[in-house]
């Protein structure tokens, strides 16, 4: 039985904090995406600008509309109505999950889900908060358990992920997972490199990408 590929576990301490340049550099150009709880379509738009084509699915009226904007297409729908209804440039090369899994009742469902939209051997991408970051483990060392609008305990998160089951999360769904950044926004010398060393503690988001396994295949 084939092993695949080797993960490769890295930050990325030369971009401050730019996920989405990474996810550019992953791809083709001309690449097909289907950007999944693209809010108001700004990361789709900079991926656009990159040169990529990419299509938007928001269950939110208002953020769809205004995705519109920035987007050449954009489908208000859940997850299953996009695959219900279908997509105009599906099958897609790849589709983007960033800081949106964590919103799902079941992300794992939803990246199985996610399948039927994708070409054969299609690709996805996630970004997703570590919640054992060490600002999450004082802040419930503390006993604060108050949310925020946003951050790692924004009020609409339902799940909750470290750097380990963050991973977990794609092999359950029947995907391989062939690379992995660990991410810190800052850009002082010393918290990249704890980054680097300990990203279970120090990594304040983590990207995935995860290549869809070809039925049949080992």
């Amino acid at each position: 039985m084939s092993r695949g590929p080797a993960v490769a576990r890295e930050a990325d301490g030369t971009d401050p904090y730019e996920p989405y340049r990474i996810v550019v550099s992953r791809l083709d150009e001309g690449a097909k995406v289907l950007d999944i709880g693209c809010g108001e379509g700004h990361v789709g738009g900079s991926l656009v600008n990159a040169g990529l084509l990419v299509d938007g699915l928001e269950p939110d009226p208002e953020r769809a509309e205004a995705a519109r904007a920035h987007l050449p297409f954009v489908r208000t729908a859940h997850l299953d109505g996009a695959v219900a209804e279908g997509m105009p440039n599906s099958p897609y090369d790849a589709a983007l999950f960033m800081d949106v899994l964590e919103h799902f009742v079941d992300p794992v469902t939803a990246l199985r889900t996610t399948t039927e939209l994708l070409a054969a051997e299609g690709r996805v991408f996630a970004l997703v908060p570590n919640s054992a970051n060490w600002r999450f483990r004082l802040k419930v060392l503390r006993g604060d358990w108050r949310y925020a609008d946003w951050g790692l305990f924004d009020r609409t998160h339902l799940r909750f992920y470290d750097t380990t089951t963050t991973l977990e999360l794609f092999t359950d769904a029947g995907m391989r997972v062939e690379r992995v950044w660990y991410l810190t926004p800052s850009t002082r010398p010393l918290e990249q490199r704890a980054c680097r060393l300990r990203p279970s503690l120090f990594a304040l988001h983590t990207l995935v990408e995860a290549r869809v396994v070809a039925k049949g295949s080992t």
